[in-house]
């Protein structure tokens, strides 16, 4: 058979016979006048025309366009019109063509008319587009027909497209053996051969007894050989009609691709997973092995694991889990000198298809059971308050084994903390920080001493430590400030002196009395000329900080006390107010339409009653206008402008939790 180059493999099937169609209206007199002619040339492959010029008959491909010539032989005439297929589109593009004399034309639909300007009429020239291959009809039988209103015959063109293939059922195998395929498509009729193509090889298919028709080509013996050349391949299908013999073009305007898959299947990764320890080192107990394939399987894969001891585990079928994953559960049995023994075990994964059937090759991994216990118990374990959110855990380790992993810290909130009921923080340093912890909450702590395989040594001993209730940062100059709890414990107020004994120079504390309209201050260098002797949640306070070196105030405290003592509020007024926010357990920051929901806002419309809430920046020594989607921050305090007249009075307490 003919095969193409990627530069010249055509599509043809059926011959399509375009005619036009004459409305012909004569002018006063006569003139000598004779058949109409209609010839047609391809334009975008000219080597399909006979010499690239103008016949009776042209090949042509989807999406080509061609250029019809109507030689009308001095017929007398000012109209002219003709009617195309649908699969033909009119070009108003006449650069290039010939039309004498003169005429417009227009188009309605499928349907072109000329209107001369003079007469006789010689000459049209005009451009129709063909469907392109995905919309082109099955049907490529198109006849148009034409005439005048003299003797004379109608003529026609015959223009050849097709075929297209748009499906290959099935389009994917092996080369292990012959199977039969369906192609799909249009324009059949007349199949003389159907082959496999690519650039370096191709395998003609037996039709012989095949069943073939516009739409589709069938048969026992339309088979791909077997052990044909691994690759992708065109199907090509040669169609012969009105003397051409065409094929399809080796490109997806025309057909589709068929694959031959000679390769097997591996495994692309391997996971021994132990209850998250994906070390490779197991202990003890259950153990899954996850194999995940570079493609789909079509029968599952075989493991068996040669372990140490006598114990072993022969050829067990993987379960599909999710994807290319198969997956098989093993269960590490302790070492008793015997069936099972400590050690490296070889894993073998085998017998696994893909969906063409392509076996795969054997894919070994290893892993380590160690089922002996790790270190002895750790014995001086200590914790130490960071700040309102870290305590540091530091002790002796014991004598560490060789395969030694990590440290596991476990805490919560409550005594007799462990590994099942805590919740974990690792380490490899015999020092380290547990961060993210809650402020003003006790924490309980114990820590174990583990492998690689996630055995672990008993709890340490176990240590408590209470995370500071606040971290007030100070920089120097002034700082607006606010404690989020009251300094103290169980209700009973810190005086100012304790609550800032632990930083040097502070020079001066302030705060407004706003129901008073006046100002207090503690004096650190002259107590007792302060007016200012504690300090309150929901409070905001200006604090001069003298040193180059910014620090932190950290301590203790609470908003809620057991016993006679009522949840934190306040009143405000009308007018200027300096207040802090009231934390929320577990809560550092919250936009102000939170912070200062309750009482603040106007229960109906959700609108803030206040209308300026300021913060201090004392980095760029100025304020910060803030709105109600604005945060508000545990530690830092606020001037908030109040509305009325003197009389009105506000309580601010806790706000809202998102």
């Amino acid at each position: 058979m003919y095969l193409p180059t990627n530069n010249y493999i055509n599509a043809l099937t059926k011959t399509a016979v375009v005619a036009g169609f004459f409305a012909l209206f004569f002018l006063a007199g006569a003139s000598a006048q004779a058949a109409p002619q209609i010839s047609v040339k391809n334009e975008t492959h000219a080597s399909y025309s006979t010499g690239s010029a103008f016949a009776t008959s042209v090949r042509a491909e989807p999406g080509d366009t061609l250029v019809f010539q109507m030689f009308g032989n001095f017929i007398s005439a000012s109209q002219f019109i003709v009617a195309l297929p649908t699969d033909l589109a009119y070009s108003s593009n006449t650069s290039g063509l010939t039309i004498s004399p003169s005429a417009s034309a227009s188009a309605n639909g499928q349907t072109v008319t000329w209107n001369f300007t003079t007469t006789p009429t010689q000459v049209i020239q005009f451009r129709a587009v063909v469907a392109s291959g995905s919309v082109l009809s099955a049907n490529h039988a198109l006849s148009v027909s034409f005439d005048t209103d003299t003797a004379a015959t109608s003529n026609s063109v015959a223009i050849t497209t097709g075929p297209i293939v748009t499906s290959v059922t099935p389009n994917l195998r092996s080369n292990a053996n012959a199977v039969p395929i369906t192609i799909i498509g249009s324009g059949f009729a007349g199949a003389t051969e159907v082959a496999l193509w690519n650039e370096t090889t191709s395998a003609n298919l037996n039709i012989s007894g095949a069943t073939i028709t516009d739409t589709s080509i069938s048969g026992a013996n339309l088979k791909v050989p077997a052990f044909q050349s691994g690759g992708v391949y065109w199907v090509l299908v040669t169609v012969t009609a009105n003397g051409n013999t065409l094929t399809t073009n080796a490109d997806s305007t025309e057909t589709v691709v068929y694959t031959i898959d000679t390769t097997p299947p591996t495994v692309s990764s391997f996971v021994v997973d132990q209850s998250g320890n994906t070390s490779g080192n197991v202990k003890a107990g259950s153990v899954v092995f996850s194999a995940t394939f570079n493609e789909s399987i079509g029968t599952a894969p075989s493991i068996s694991i040669d372990q140490p001891g006598s114990a072993d585990i022969m050829s067990q079928i993987m379960a599909h889990t999710t994807g290319n994953t198969y997956a098989y559960t093993y269960i590490a049995q302790s070492d008793n000198n015997s069936d099972y023994i400590d050690g490296t075990a070889a894993v073998a994964i085998s017998l696994a298809t893909d969906s063409v059937g392509n076996v795969m090759n054997n894919s070994d991994f290893q892993f380590v059971i160690d089922t002996v216990t790790a270190s002895s118990a750790i014995t001086d374990l200590s914790a130490s308050v960071v700040d309102n959110s870290i305590v540091a855990l530091s002790f002796t380790p014991a004598a560490l084994e060789p395969d030694f992993s990590q440290f596991k810290a476990y805490y919560a909130i409550s005594s007799g903390v462990n590994a099942e009921n805590g919740t974990l923080a690792s380490s490899t340093a015999s020092s380290f920080n547990v961060t993210g912890l809650s402020a003003g909450r006790t924490y309980y702590f114990v820590v174990y001493t583990c492998d690689t395989a996630d055995n672990c040594s008993e709890a340490s001993n176990e240590v408590s430590a209470r995370v500071y209730s606040y971290a007030v940062s100070l920089a120097k100059d002034w700082n607006l400030v606010s404690f989020p709890v009251d300094p103290g414990s169980n209700g009973i107020a810190a005086g100012i002196g304790d609550v800032f004994a632990s930083v040097a120079n502070v020079s001066a504390v302030w705060t407004y009395d706003s129901q008073n309209s006046e100002w207090l201050v503690y004096w650190p260098s002259n107590p007792e000329q302060s007016s200012l002797t504690t300090v309150r949640a929901g409070y905001g306070y200006w604090v001069e900080y003298i040193d180059n070196t910014p620090t932190v105030l950290f301590g203790y405290g609470d908003l809620f006390s057991e016993g006679p003592n009522t949840p934190p509020s306040r009143e405000l007024v009308a007018g200027w107010n300096l207040i802090g926010y009231y934390q929320r357990q577990d809560t550092t920051s919250v936009a102000a339409s939170y912070a200062l929901r309750n009482n603040l806002y106007n229960v109906a419309t959700l609108d803030p009653l206040w209308s300026e809430l300021l913060e201090y920046d004392t980095l760029a020594n100025n304020f910060i206008e803030l709105d109600a989607s604005s945060l508000v921050n545990q530690g830092t305090g606020y001037w908030i402008l109040m509305p009325g007249n003197g009389e009105d009075r506000y309580v601010y307490t806790l706000g809202a939790i998102p």
